[in-house]
């Protein structure tokens, strides 16, 4: 991202409705994700801010769990994925929400 390029975060209750999740859902497994050592940014409330990178990341996540991965093998899948590197072939998705 250049100087010029300003991504916005989004917060639980938008990232769930754009994944057609609960946000009790999206918080067990960000909660899931993180214990595994992804890393969520947080506010000055130390509340999640969700950026792209996270939500590509839930994204395949969900993807993972609805192919009957079990979930814990999906969370340390996901959590090793690389979501932000020019060459992951998850960098050029783009989903506006």
């Amino acid at each position: 991202m250049n100087a010029l390029e300003v991504e916005f975060g989004y917060f639980s209750k938008d990232v769930a409705l754009e994944l057609e999740i609960t946000t009790s859902t999206l918080r067990r497994w960000s909660i899931a994700l993180e214990k595994s050592g992804y890393i969520f940014e947080r506010n000055e409330k130390d509340q999640r801010v969700y950026y792209q990178r996270d939500y590509k990341a839930l994204k395949e996540l969900k993807l993972l769990l609805s192919k009957a991965m079990p979930f814990d093998n999906a969370i340390k899948v996901v959590a090793a994925m690389d979501f932000e590197s020019e060459n992951s072939k998850y960098y050029n998705q783009r989903k506006v929400f």
